[in-house]
């Protein structure tokens, strides 16, 4: 809580305190055992709150994929994010919101998209995204949602879209500095 207050101050209050219980296949890998993720989340989420002398928080966003959480997230966090959520889906997740959360611009919404930046096209085309292209990641996050069978839905509903519009990025050369500093040179 300290630190969550102390960055939220140096920062100006741009800083949003993101928090999210993961899921089972990182677990599996760094070899721990998870408690019940809305219960775990909820107490977390009260014990930083009542944290004293910590001084003023940043708002709280919970990264939620399953309906519960996101209902949890409406009830207790200043706002929600998505890891890869799909547009396609979206209307049905964001409905799970009580109306005072959707309604309400101050209750932050977010989605991480994977984004490919380079400086052309066929560069940005062959990038790896491999967090989007697993089928298996895929399977098991889609059977989460709901269940659904065909591999191409469940890929879509975790990100993973039409390549729309895939754009060569030109990096500017960096600005001449405005002030130049004493060397031992000059």
């Amino acid at each position: 809580a300290h630190t969550a207050a102390f960055i939220h101050e140096i920062s100006g209050g741009r800083f949003r305190f993101g928090v999210g219980v993961s899921h089972g296949p990182v677990h599996d890998r760094l070899g721990v055992k998870a408690g019940a993720p809305l219960a775990d989340m909820r107490r977390f989420v009260t014990e930083l709150r009542a944290t004293e002398h910590a001084g003023e928080l940043p708002p709280i966003v919970l990264a939620a994929l399953r309906d519960r959480m996101i209902r949890l997230g409406g009830e207790i966090a200043d706002g929600i994010v998505f890891a890869n959520g799909a547009r396609s889906h979206m209307a049905r997740s964001l409905g799970q919101l009580p109306s005072a959360q959707r309604d309400d611009p101050e209750f932050f919404v977010g989605d991480m998209i994977p984004t490919v930046i380079a400086d052309d096209e066929e560069e940005a085309e062959e990038a790896p995204a491999p967090r989007t292209r697993s089928p298996r990641l895929a399977e098991r996050l889609a059977s989460r949602l709901d269940g659904e069978s065909d591999h191409d839905v469940r890929a879509e509903r975790v990100g993973r879209q039409e390549r729309a519009s895939v754009r060569p990025i030109t990096r500017p050369s960096a600005p001449e500095p405005a002030v130049t500093y004493p060397t031992r040179d000059n």
